[in-house]
């Protein structure tokens, strides 16, 4: 088959040789990729939570629980010695262009017409970034790539430069769809927040279930499900700041952004009304995580649930009506 004009045939095909629709075993992840990569030679679209794109996979490497998807791949190619000086001065490709992320997750998810694939890893900080590629080479740099979704890192040795995008971050980041689309990077954001959202929902849905049985009384059990929620609102709103396209202002690592902060970054782009409810949800976990005295009652925490659920709609419902906000900034 044609890899452009039957990319949604060979998506399908892919998708039903496995009998799985997720995965986070990063074998099977990476061997469900390598079929890809063979039945359409690299001639997909890659694109990246932080419109990043690629029009096409060179090859996929797992080390240990790292996953590489490369763009561009030159390494077993002889060269030229112009060529090669070239490239050593950045006028010319690095041997390697590729991704790295800590593997957490593949999804294969049914659009109308043919399946795509979703990808997500685990947050990575700089020290972790640098004992994985660090290996062997006589120089490597982290740059300050103005995200907080995904660090720049160039590392050389001898002769040979290679260039990572590392994906940082919990969220589902990279989406892997036919070439044949031609559509821009932003549907597929869209697709990837519409799904990072599902699965905030999904995880509180369980947490008001639980909140439900009227016999709950343990203050313990009370406090954990109580901070659950707030890790699935922080979750959440760093997938609104990522909507807003709002980078520059992340400056600290996004494993360690922490409500507080997360409430002051996205107050300019929300509506006073939305941000009141985040102040009310705030004021409530305060009083079921710290020790204010007061009762720890299971009907506080399932409003607590509630307001957070209620919040990631009113969201769901703001990138309907504006799918691409940054637009207008």
């Amino acid at each position: 088959m044609d890899a452009i004009k039957d990319g949604e045939k060979i998506f399908t095909e892919i998708a039903n040789s496995v009998n799985w629709t997720e995965t986070n075993n990063i074998s099977e992840a990476s061997e469900l990729l390598k079929k890809l990569i063979e039945a359409t030679k690299g001639i997909v679209l890659v694109d990246f939570l932080d419109s990043k794109n690629w029009d096409g996979i060179a090859g996929v490497e797992c080390i240990e629980d790292s996953l590489f998807i490369h763009s561009h791949d030159s390494r077993n190619v002889l060269e030229e010695k112009q060529k090669k000086e070239m490239r050593m001065l950045g006028v010319v490709l690095p041997s390697l262009i590729s991704s790295l992320m800590k593997f957490k997750e593949l999804k294969i998810v049914q659009t109308r017409n043919f399946p795509v694939f979703l990808l997500r890893g685990y947050a990575l900080k700089d020290k972790e970034i640098k004992t994985i590629l660090n290996n062997g080479f006589s120089t490597l740099k982290i740059l300050d790539n103005k995200g907080n979704f995904s660090k720049l890192v160039i590392r050389r040795k001898d002769d040979v430069s290679e260039k990572y995008t590392c994906l940082n971050t919990s969220l589902l980041s990279m989406i892997i769809i036919p070439q044949n689309l031609n559509i821009s990077v932003y549907p597929s954001k869209v697709i990837l927040f519409i799904y990072n959202l599902a699965d905030a929902l999904l995880s509180l849905d369980k947490v008001k279930e639980e909140l439900e049985n009227e016999a709950l009384v343990d203050e313990d059990i009370i406090c954990k499900k109580s901070n659950y929620v707030c890790v699935i609102l922080e979750y959440v709103l760093k997938i609104e700041l990522c909507y807003h396209h709002n980078q520059d202002y992340l400056k600290t690592d996004y494993s360690d952004l922490r409500l507080g902060d997360l409430m002051k970054l996205v107050k300019p782009y929300i509506e006073n009304s939305t941000y009141e409810l985040l102040i009310q949800i705030a004021s409530w976990s305060i009083q079921l995580l710290h020790e204010s005295g007061k009762p720890k009652r299971r009907i506080n925490a399932w409003s607590l649930c509630y307001m957070t659920t209620l919040y990631i709609h009113l969201l769901k419902s703001a990138m309907k009506t504006n799918p691409y906000p940054h637009f207008d900034e």
